[in-house]
């Protein structure tokens, strides 16, 4: 399935007045767990090993955050932060599976979730195609 990139200002600051155009590719996925369902849009990340959402995700879906193993994970930053892991059923481009995830409190709110290796990378192909401005999962 084709989908455009989602186009952001960026944040940093440049010396030139000009707004500086990032493109990200983002795509909605649905969350299940038991009786509990939620729309999200995430982030593919090829650069992360996991799956990683926010932990209000976790209480939308009714699951007990710390019941999960607990990981630490590092990002680019070299800081940490703790996840919980937790097996839950995703459904994205039609295909539903299921898989384990981290959900975490130390991500910002309403911040995107991350598709990472672990847990999209290995049920999907993506062709990024950025000098185009769109991507394809299947």
């Amino acid at each position: 399935m084709k989908f455009p990139y989602v186009e952001f200002e960026s944040r940093l600051k440049f010396k030139s007045p000009r707004k500086r155009i990032i493109y990200r590719p983002i795509i909605p996925i649905i969350l299940l767990y038991e009786k509990s369902m939620i729309l999200y849009d995430c982030l593919i990340d090829s650069g992360a090993d996991q799956c990683v959402f926010d932990s209000n995700v976790a209480d939308a879906l009714r699951i007990n955050l710390k019941s999960g193993k607990r990981k630490p994970l590092k990002g680019i930053e070299g800081t940490g932060i703790i996840g919980y892991e937790h097996t839950i059923n995703l459904r994205v481009v039609g295909k539903n599976f299921n898989t384990k995830v981290l959900f975490s409190g130390d991500i910002l709110p309403n911040s995107y979730g991350v598709l990472g290796t672990r847990g999209f990378f290995d049920n999907f192909d993506v062709n990024f195609r950025y000098r185009e401005k769109y991507f394809e999962v299947f």
